[in-house]
């Protein structure tokens, strides 16, 4: 079952959970950033800056580090050993190995344009999809199941990135570029625990 969880976004593109202020943010196309309570399903706005919201990722220090379009900028984020990359034109899911330098393809995803990920409790991880409207699953073994996906383009449309929310991190929440709302997906799959840098260069 696939519902809105809350209206009113500016398209919005990325979504990340905060387990410290235990809400969502999302980010919007003109550069909105928007706090959204799970509960009450309520967003406000509470920032805005130049460009795209692209993607967004808690600090564990109860900030958001933001990717925007206007700025060129990119955030990434060790995974443990391993990054993860998606190639929406091949389209693959690939692993980086941080310490070989080795990149290993999982898996390849025809017929789509792939585009956010979300870890998954069980080794795997979770891969939305902008076309068609869909989110797939790929396990440890690499195996491809898909977890929600709508024809109709109306409660997952254009989906671009999906995070899992709420303190055990069982509800799948979902960004669609191409409508005003985030998406509350019912799936069986849990989170993968949250990973924090201890050290930030802006620390230093």
């Amino acid at each position: 079952m696939i519902e809105v969880l809350v209206d009113g976004l500016d398209h919005p593109e990325g979504v990340c959970w905060d387990p410290f202020a235990e809400v969502l943010w999302a980010g919007g196309e003109a550069g909105q950033l928007y706090r959204v309570d799970l509960e009450a399903r309520a967003a406000e706005e509470v920032s805005r800056t130049p460009g795209f919201l692209l993607g967004l990722a808690g600090d564990g220090r109860g900030r958001v580090v933001l990717c925007c379009s206007d700025e060129g900028s990119l955030c990434l984020f060790d995974g443990g050993a391993m990054r993860w990359i998606v190639e929406n034109r091949a389209p693959t899911v690939n692993r980086l190995d941080l310490e070989t330098g080795e990149l290993e393809e999982v898996t390849r995803l025809p017929g789509t344009v792939s585009d956010g990920v979300a870890f998954t409790a069980d080794g795997g991880v979770l891969v939305a999809c902008y076309r068609p409207d869909r989110i797939v699953h790929i396990d440890a073994a690499g195996e491809v199941e898909i977890v929600a996906e709508d024809p109709q383009g109306t409660l997952l449309g254009a989906p671009t990135n999906v995070a899992f929310a709420g303190t055990n991190r069982d509800r799948l929440v979902c960004a669609n570029l191409g409508r005003w709302h985030l998406a509350l997906v019912e799936s069986e799959l849990r989170g993968a625990p949250l990973h924090y840098r201890e050290t930030w260069a802006a620390d230093a």
